[in-house]
């Protein structure tokens, strides 16, 4: 779910442009700037709602028609050109005086962080994706390695405000679809890595997620709907990863109006998995098409192969073999060289949540969580 910014224009005894307009002069001329032509406004704007500045004024000398004119959509361009005035902005009002030279236009805005929780955002999420960065080599594997942050350190929903916001995602670690959209924009923007912020729906309820280009090609991303309900840090979707516009559309809804389009099915195929682990540029995942049976991908030769017929879940790689909850086998814990062989069990028990910490392969069983070296 995301939160939209709303104006509320005053009426009654507040006329914009009718000269009625009564405020308190010295918080105007304090918060005063100056613009003579449109862009110069747009520009000192965007400045004020970037600063999360709730009370300023602009005073502008150009064409007075103009104004006027394109005044009432002047919020909503900014929203529309930079998601992170988007994912901050609550809500405004304006009013404004005129004079036979210029036009004071002044503004109250409310905002969903305060600049003190931005302040953090800014330098968490760039703190974080310059780690990620660091690490991963490729554009796809960065990716990959911020959806599997905000999946795993973030939970979905929230009852304050700052649900919506990058600080809710890595300071509280709970959030909704705009909170974890924007974190992400922010960490692919940090890198790099061209990105859009999509506002539609999904389950007919108003939601976000992002277009990410990887390898040269557009791609739809949602985080939201990456992270399994109810939540699991140590369990991770992509059933919404890299997906085209063609497969996205079956579940969500939007208008690709400014947005480049996500043509590439590469990725599809992700749809389709329960599980999934990586090493190098190959792809381990259990195939919902084949009832969780184990493939494999590799993303440099773009080829799909059986490597099991054992049914995995809770896939994970460590020192050059696989671990796996056995499905075929009543959940047990179980190990396979990357080829399908070698196979062997390593208890007699139900096991789920596999990861790697270190040099250890965690997993859960009968509620406990046990590990071994790999």
């Amino acid at each position: 779910m995301m939160k939209k910014a709303v104006a509320t224009f005053l009426f009654g005894m507040v006329v914009v442009f009718g000269g009625l307009f009564v405020a308190n002069t010295d918080e105007v001329q304090a918060a005063s700037n100056t613009a003579k032509n449109m862009t110069q406004y747009n520009q000192v704007l965007k400045s004020n709602l970037k600063n999360l500045n709730t009370s300023f004024s602009i005073t502008y000398t150009g064409n007075q028609a103009t104004l006027r004119k394109e005044l009432p959509n002047l919020v909503k361009a900014q929203q529309k050109q930079e998601p992170l005035i988007a994912g901050n902005l609550k809500s405004y009002r304006y009013s404004g005086k005129t004079s036979s030279n210029k036009v004071v236009v002044t503004y109250q805005v409310t905002y969903l962080a305060t600049k003190a929780q931005e302040k953090y955002a800014q330098a968490e999420s760039k703190k974080i994706a310059r780690k990620i960065k660091a690490k991963n080599k490729t554009d796809f594997d960065r990716v990959k390695a911020v959806n599997d942050y905000i999946v795993g350190t973030a939970t979905y929903g929230g009852n304050t405000q700052a649900k919506y916001t990058t600080y809710g995602v890595l300071k509280n670690h709970v959030a909704v679809c705009q909170g974890y959209a924007i974190t992400a924009y922010r960490m692919f923007t940090e890198m790099g890595i061209p990105v859009k912020y999509v506002e539609g729906r999904s389950k007919n309820i108003a939601h976000a997620w992002l277009k990410v280009k990887v390898g040269g090609q557009w791609y739809n991303l949602d985080i939201t709907w990456n992270d399994p309900l109810p939540n699991n840090n140590y369990k991770r979707s992509y059933k919404y990863f890299l997906l085209s516009d063609s497969e996205l559309r079956k579940t969500h809804s939007w208008s690709n109006k400014g947005l480049p389009v996500a043509k590439s099915t590469k990725f599809n195929f992700f749809k389709a998995t329960s599980s999934v682990t990586k090493n190098g540029s190959t792809i381990y995942y259990a195939n919902d098409k084949n009832r969780q049976r184990l493939y494999s991908y590799n993303v440099s030769t773009n080829k799909h192969k059986k490597v099991s017929n054992t049914r995995v879940q809770y896939l994970a790689y460590k020192g050059g073999k696989i671990y796996f909850s056995n499905y075929t086998n009543r959940g047990e814990l179980a190990v396979m060289n990357t080829n399908g062989k070698g196979q062997k069990n390593l208890n007699r028990t139900f096991t789920k949540n596999i990861h790697v910490s270190g040099k250890y392969v965690v997993y859960q069983t009968n509620n406990k969580y046990y590990k071994r070296a790999a």
